[in-house]
């Protein structure tokens, strides 16, 4: 996701008429009835998406539910991408650090009701009732209307206990877990990064790499596991921090739009030294990954590895998503349209990881054990990698 709108896109929207505050007033009530939002999300698809050129003419706009199911039948079939969700959605998801909800991330298990725990914020209500990584979930009540959950909890040590679980609010820290490891003497700095969607994260990354670079950290894994994507600058910042005097200079991505608007293409460069003075310039880093991994998290993975950037980045895990594009969130209405906008490269120009990349080193994610403890088997083999320069597997 890019934060800006191209001047001549914004005309567009302007031109298309009270985007900014349709619904917000009764003036603007009458233009903002599903036919228009089905009329606008249509006009847009013909326009600036990136397949603009291949979306079909002269369609009527009734046939359609509304404007999800207009967009899920027209959107090209590469796209796996664009969506559309309400303001306040928008608003709770990527504007604000604060979150309300439950505070964790599961994954169901098959013919289950049980659900694994993969993820806790800290200090959530999830956290502070003492939910971890790799407890079984089985909901038994619901209660206050889905406010609360009365779950039965059987932790990895065989304990079983029953948690009530209730939605509340918390500051969402996406840095997490980082640890210093000592390998031999070589220091290894390690952390999650679980989003690249936040106020703050910047600030983090700066603190903590600030602390690494104290302690000679001289190899990094960074925990990309289940960052499906967000914001491209501190992805870029990020980047930086890894690359340093290598990749200072250098471009760090290209963005191409639709053939109508390639006067707005753009070319991206790392951050100045000014802006990462707690860079590592490492020639090397390992990235933890699955199929959660996406978006601007395979941008930092495609532009670190740029031939004249002199980076062996490795990728320990499973395949990555595969989203080299790039989108805006054009607002109308009371809702926000993401749509594919660019497409993306590295310097090398060349490469395209539409089917994601292949991991290095393969790895499950074992959710047995909490991130940071070298027993999971992601963040072993990522060790191994380290000390012994090749798969364990090899």
């Amino acid at each position: 996701m890019r934060k800006m709108y191209p001047l001549t896109l914004l005309f567009f929207l302007l031109l298309l008429g009270g985007v900014w505050g349709c619904g917000n007033s009764n003036h603007h009530t009458a233009t903002c009835d599903l036919h228009y939002r089905k009329q606008f999300v249509y006009a847009f698809l013909k326009d600036g998406y990136y397949w603009a050129d291949e979306v079909p003419r002269g369609i009527d706009v009734s046939r359609f539910d509304d404007e999800s199911d207009l967009l899920e039948h027209l959107k090209n079939p590469k796209d796996r991408f664009s969506f559309i969700i309400k303001k306040n959605v928008y608003d709770d998801l990527f504007v604000s650090d604060t979150a309300q909800d439950f505070g964790y991330m599961n994954y169901p298990l098959e013919d289950s009701n049980r659900s694994v725990v993969l993820f806790v914020y800290p200090n959530s209500p999830a956290d502070r009732a003492g939910i971890k990584r790799s407890d079984l979930l089985t909901p038994i009540a619901y209660l206050d209307h889905n406010k609360s959950v009365l779950f039965d909890v059987l932790s990895n040590d065989g304990s079983q206990r029953e948690v009530t679980l209730r939605s509340g609010s918390y500051v969402k820290k996406e840095v997490a877990n980082a640890k210093i490891f000592d390998q031999n003497g070589t220091k290894i700095g390690y952390f999650v990064l679980n989003s690249f969607i936040g106020q703050h994260i910047n600030d983090s990354l700066d603190q903590l790499f600030g602390e690494f670079k104290r302690n000679g950290v001289s190899e990094l894994i960074v925990d990309l596991r289940y960052n499906g994507g967000g914001n491209l600058d501190i992805a870029k910042h990020l980047a930086t921090l890894i690359g340093g005097e290598h990749v200072y200079g250098h471009v760090f991505e290209y963005f191409r739009f639709n053939q109508k608007y390639s006067n707005q293409n753009e070319t991206s460069y790392f951050e100045k030294p000014s802006q990462t003075p707690n860079a590592l310039n490492l020639d090397r880093v390992i990235f933890i990954t699955t199929n959660n991994t996406a978006s601007a998290s395979e941008s930092v993975i495609s532009t670190l590895r740029a031939q004249e950037n002199h980076i062996d980045v490795v990728t320990v895990g499973d395949r990555t998503y595969g989203k080299p594009y790039s989108m805006y969130p054009v607002p109308y209405c009371d809702y926000v349209f993401f749509p594919i906008m660019m497409k993306n490269f590295n310097s090398d120009f060349a490469e395209d990881y539409d089917e994601g990349f292949t991991p290095t080193c393969k790895a499950p994610d074992d959710a047995r054990y909490d991130f940071a403890d070298s027993r999971e088997r992601s963040l072993n083999e990522s060790l191994y990698y380290l000390s012994h320069g090749h798969c364990s597997s090899k």
